[in-house]
């Protein structure tokens, strides 16, 4: 195998590597804009642009090899398919953040005896109820990997009531006897599925569509390689991959302990390099309210990064919200937008179609015919309001239908000068919205930019304590991770270990945080598309 290509996507940015086995060095490197509608899109511009710097042909490419933060980014985002989860047994103290959940009597022993007899007639009443209200099924009994006789009834069941839809059974998820974890597990694999169909079907589709018959890889959670139906079928596998891949580019430019943070687009993942290796978490994986037995490097993640929504409370405080938006500067047809920012959370940030409508649905005609509106004035447009027309919202964002458009770090870079790659004059007349939110003429564009680029790199400081003292204390150490200052104490931390910055975007917001910390921030050389070079890194078993 001479060449390979190496490629992450993110929820931002699609970055792709070209790298040469035998002199064991990277040859090429583009990034590109994730086109979250088809990836093959991006991709495929990508491969291109890779083989032409490279002067390589595709027949010369022995292995794709993929990362993606995109399931994660789906979990942070709340961007998953909605699940219907069905618990058997008598376990009622759990609750997961899925569309629905039923609880039928039923479930095993830890011998796998019946403990009680399934309640078919309830499940069946039940699944008339939320048929309507869900896209797929995850199905978990008691002890079922001891005896998975009530999930395979329930599975049969739910093909009955409600045929074509994806159910998933925790026996073939995992064999762990914790419900709720096991619940979290298979309940993932159902919310991802959709999400990593998309992204591998495009990834094929580009390999189609540049000449590419190589091998494909997938990077699982955990750095090592998974089966194209593996990644489809249990698609949770994939969470952690982009840190994963990050991981394993990291473990290349150190000598023992580091934190690898990479600052996205979308989010802020944190993870750590041991004696040069990754670190994998004991327990399994926890993304926000899931804890699950996947295996995959120990890891925070937040919705915290360059595209992070910026806005201005009532109480006239800067806020970086946990949700991803298009940045001003990056969004084309805003020109001669009249004033739109304020305080209240329908007037926060802007809706536009992100394409021809081929659906029939009204929102999105009437986006197409009047160009990008706040959701206040998509009010009336239909008969859904308040929390109804919010959830259409959320779907049609999660179809790539619509897209979010507002004020976020990437747009203070631009009105600061720090960064040149959109529209400044955007930028700058959102900052002058919020700025007139804050205090009135008392606040400029530029200093309001600077409390958003303040309030970033506190936000991911926080995230890396986070991880640091939930790695010594436990979870418990959560309620004091954040740096707290009140009128009695404050409290600060300091690292003891380097920090490796991956990511466009860390050499913006990672010097002030190591600053704060009082640590080393290493930028190492390619570190702006270090997880594609992890991903063909990990796929070549780890050749450097």
């Amino acid at each position: 195998m001479h060449y390979g290509i190496g490629i992450d996507t993110g929820g931002t940015y699609t970055d792709a590597v070209l790298y040469d086995f035998i002199a064991h060095r990277i040859v090429a490197t583009v990034k590109v804009p994730t086109t979250r509608h088809d990836v093959s899109i991006a991709v495929s511009r990508a491969v291109e642009k890779l083989l032409g710097s490279g002067g390589t042909a595709p027949d010369g490419i022995g292995l794709l090899a993929v990362s993606t933060t995109l399931a994660t980014n789906a979990i942070v985002e709340k961007k998953g398919a909605r699940v219907g989860l069905i618990v058997i047994g008598t376990v009622r103290q759990f609750s997961l953040p899925v569309a629905e959940t039923l609880f039928i009597k039923g479930g095993h022993t830890v011998i796998g005896n019946e403990d009680d007899p399934l309640d078919l007639e309830a499940l069946v009443d039940s699944l008339g109820e939320i048929r309507n209200r869900v896209e797929c099924y995850a199905v978990c009994a008691a002890m079922s990997m001891v005896n998975s006789t009530h999930e395979l009834v329930a599975e049969k069941a739910v093909g009955m009531i409600d045929p074509g839809k994806p159910v998933f059974c925790s026996h073939r998820a995992c064999d762990d006897a914790g419900m709720e974890a096991r619940a979290a597990t298979v309940s993932l694999h159902a919310a991802l599925m959709p999400i990593m169909d998309h992204f591998i079907k495009g990834v094929e589709r580009s390999m189609q569509a540049v000449g590419l018959h190589c091998p494909l890889a997938v990077i699982s959670g955990n750095g090592r390689i998974v089966t194209r139906e593996e990644a489809l079928h249990k698609a949770a596998v994939t969470m952690a991959s982009g840190p994963a891949s990050a991981a394993w580019f990291s473990a290349r430019h150190t000598h023992g302990d580091a934190l690898v943070v990479d600052v996205g687009g979308t989010t802020t993942d944190v993870c750590m390099v041991r004696d040069s290796r990754p670190l994998l978490a004991a327990q399994g994986c926890r993304i926000k309210e899931w804890q699950t037995h996947i295996e995959t490097v120990d890891m925070v993640t937040r919705g915290i990064g360059g595209d992070s929504l910026v806005i201005c409370t009532p109480a006239k405080v800067v806020e970086v919200m946990e949700r991803r938006v298009q940045p001003l500067a990056m969004t084309a047809g805003l020109e001669g937008m009249g004033s739109w920012m304020s305080y209240e959370p329908q007037q926060r940030y802007l809706v536009m179609a992100a394409g021809e409508d081929d659906h029939g649905d009204e929102l999105i005609g009437f986006l197409l015919e009047n160009g990008p509106v706040t959701p206040a004035e998509l009010k009336g447009i239909s008969n859904r309001t308040g929390i109804a027309l919010e959830k259409h919202l959320e779907w049609l964002a999660y179809k790539n239908r619509i897209t979010m458009i507002g004020f976020t770090p990437t747009d203070a870079l631009h009105v600061l000068g720090m960064l040149d790659i959109g529209n400044r004059e955007e930028a700058l007349r959102g900052a002058e919205m919020l700025a007139r939110l804050l205090v009135g003429d008392k606040v400029t564009p530029e200093s309001l930019s600077r409390m958003v680029l303040a309030e970033t790199r506190r936000k991911i400081e926080r995230c890396i304590v986070e991880f640091a003292t939930r790695r010594i204390w436990g979870e418990a150490a959560a309620v004091v991770a954040d740096r707290t200052e009140n009128d009695l104490v404050t409290v600060s931390y300091s690292l003891k270990v380097p920090i490796v910055a991956l990511g466009a975007a860390a050499r913006f917001f990672l010097p002030g945080v190591g600053e704060r910390l009082g640590c080393e921030v290493i930028y190492p050389e390619n570190f702006e598309v270090g997880s594609a070079v992890g991903a063909i890194l990990a796929a070549g078993g780890g050749q450097s």
